[in-house]
C-alpha cells in the first residue's frame, strides 16, 4: 500500500484575468496555498 506521504503532488497556480476577478474566490485559493496570481498583482489590466 502506498502511503500519502509518497505521492507525487502536482503545483497548481492560477492567473485569474478581470473577467474572472471574485474577491472571495481569490481570497479563499490565498488561503488554502493555491498560487493565485490576478492582473492587479501583474498590472496587465484591460
Amino acid at each position: 500500500m502506498v502511503e500519502i506521504s509518497q505521492l507525487a503532488m502536482s503545483e497548481i497556480r492560477l492567473y485569474i484575468d478581470e473577467d474572472s476577478m471574485d474577491q472571495a474566490l481569490i481570497s479563499a485559493l490565498k488561503a488554502r496555498n493555491v498560487d493565485v496570481i490576478t492582473v492587479l498583482d501583474t498590472q496587465t489590466e484591460g
